[in-house]
């Protein structure tokens, strides 16, 4: 008896050894640069105000090329350079083409 269930608690630990998952099974989202570029912001000269679209940073879901979504993200648009901005911990990040939609959302107020 003991033969038996010995045997079977080591196919069960040699078992669950082989069920897991490998590094490549599972794809990280690297945020160290891949979906955000440190950018430094310089008032233009030639533009009066701001070059931005809104004043206010504005709540939205950012979705990546790979299908991750990262939602109340701070985004502004840059309608000066034609990008999107978003704020981590008071640094402006610039977005990447990594990200493929940009979702608005529904808190945002009209009037800020």
């Amino acid at each position: 008896m003991k033969r038996i269930l010995s045997l079977a608690v080591l196919l069960c630990i040699s078992n669950a050894a082989f069920c897991q998952a490998t590094a490549d099974d599972h794809k990280s989202v690297d945020r160290s640069g891949e979906n955000g570029v440190l950018m430094y912001l310089f008032q233009k000269t030639d533009v009066q105000g701001t070059q931005f679209l809104k004043d206010n940073w504005q709540k939205a879901k950012v979705v990546t090329d790979l299908g991750y979504a990262f939602k109340d993200v701070s985004v502004k648009f840059d309608a000066f350079n034609n990008k999107f901005v978003f704020n981590r911990h008071d640094t402006t990040f610039e977005l990447t083409p990594a990200a493929t939609a940009i979702y608005y959302s529904d808190d945002n107020n009209a009037d800020k």
